[in-house]
């Protein structure tokens, strides 16, 4: 009759502990981690938005200037 191994109810154990950890790791998103990414492009877009406002009021506001510079120009 042959020995077992010592080792092996220790092996089992680590493998059968690697198993249930793996098991354990779900892929899935569930509905709070979905509705945090809509949160997240919702943000991003209106980020966005905001910098579009930025850049045409800078824009509005030079043409502004401009035309205030001319106008002041022309009464001298």
């Amino acid at each position: 009759m042959s020995r077992l191994n010592p080792h092996l109810p220790a092996k089992l154990i680590l493998v059968l502990a690697v198993g249930l950890l793996t098991a354990c790791q779900k892929n899935d998103v569930g509905p709070v981690e979905n509705a945090g990414r809509k949160i997240d492009q919702s943000m991003e877009k209106a980020g966005e938005k905001v910098d579009e406002a930025v850049v045409n009021m800078g824009t509005r506001l030079e043409k502004a200037g401009e035309d205030m510079k001319k106008s002041a120009q022309k009464d001298h």
